[in-house]
């Protein structure tokens, strides 16, 4: 969740917007997507990665 609190203090707006706009388009909820894909990003960034690169896991 670090990563996600650091984009919403870069762009606060263009988050909202773009979840505002998605669920104004979607015929369900859009929580457990966000829900969905916020674990998945926060696994991909935190777990150890042998190779660094930008958005890595903690680096060896």
């Amino acid at each position: 969740m670090l990563y996600f609190t650091t984009q919403i203090r870069i762009s606060p707006l263009s988050y909202q917007d773009y979840l505002v706009l998605a669920q104004a388009i979607s015929s369900e909820n859009i929580q457990q997507w966000i829900e969905y894909f916020a674990s998945i990003e926060a696994e991909l960034i935190e777990r150890p990665d042998s190779g660094f690169k930008f958005h890595s896991g903690v680096p060896p």
